[in-house]
């Protein structure tokens, strides 16, 4: 029987990449732990200088209610950048890392000498707020506004209490920490010993989300995307 490593991202994993996992003897089983929902929001004003998109989510979820292209745009990461570019919309910043603490940092670092600017930061209910709080803490305004959230599929809660209590796939991927809590969940109602799993992580917060359970990422990515992810899993099934 061949080896299965279990996929938990809302989109389906490409099947390139399901192609090279079969080349290696390995399957990929897929559940979506979450699944992104549009909240309503209201914005009082529009006179700012930059909007920051920290993902793709973002860029979905942000309607057309005003003329982004009037202000500039910092972009978190690649995917985020593509999904900004599918829309015509020009990026003026992009950090080195995809992760709040270098984005709020280096965006900092190039904006020494502009106090006041006002920032629009649309984002997820979940969102961590070292955005908010670095920016705000040099003397800039931001106006954060949540326009989506992540719930949890009931389909999805069913499915994996099966790969739990079939105990045949002992291997994750894990993309988010609403992507590890909504699994994590799931193991302690199963009483499942994570230690027996293989966690392979996309990156340091997610990562701290696992270990801030007690539990132990096997794997982490080298860089925070998910094309890094896959060679992290690769690397070890070779």
């Amino acid at each position: 029987m061949l080896k299965t490593i279990l996929y938990t991202r809302e989109h389906s994993c490409p099947e390139v990449i399901k192609q090279q996992f079969l080349k290696k003897e390995m399957l990929i089983k897929e559940i979506p732990l979450i699944t992104t929902v549009p909240v309503e929001w209201q914005l009082e004003e529009e006179s700012f200088d930059w909007v920051f998109f920290t993902s793709a989510n973002t860029v979905k979820f942000l309607d057309n209610r005003f003329d982004l292209t009037k202000y500039k745009i910092a972009s978190i990461g690649n995917k985020t950048t593509e999904a900004l570019l599918k829309r015509g919309l020009k990026v003026d910043f992009q950090p080195t890392h995809a992760v709040a603490e270098c984005m709020s940092q280096e965006w900092l670092e190039l904006n020494q000498e502009k106090k006041d600017q006002t920032i629009f930061l649309p984002n997820s209910v979940l969102a961590r707020n070292i955005i908010p709080k670095e920016l705000e803490n040099h003397h800039h305004h931001v106006i954060e506004k949540h326009i989506y959230q992540t719930i949890f599929p009931e389909q999805s809660r069913k499915a994996l209490k099966l790969v739990f209590q079939e105990n045949r796939i002992k291997d994750v991927m894990v993309s988010s920490p609403s992507i590890w809590h909504h699994f994590y969940e799931v193991a302690k109602e199963e009483q499942v010993d994570l230690s027996q799993w293989q966690i392979y992580s996309i990156g340091p917060i997610t990562t701290k989300a696992v270990e801030a359970s007690n539990e132990q990422v096997f794997k982490q990515a080298e860089v925070y995307d998910m094309a890094h992810l896959y060679q992290e899993v690769m690397k070890e099934i070779e």
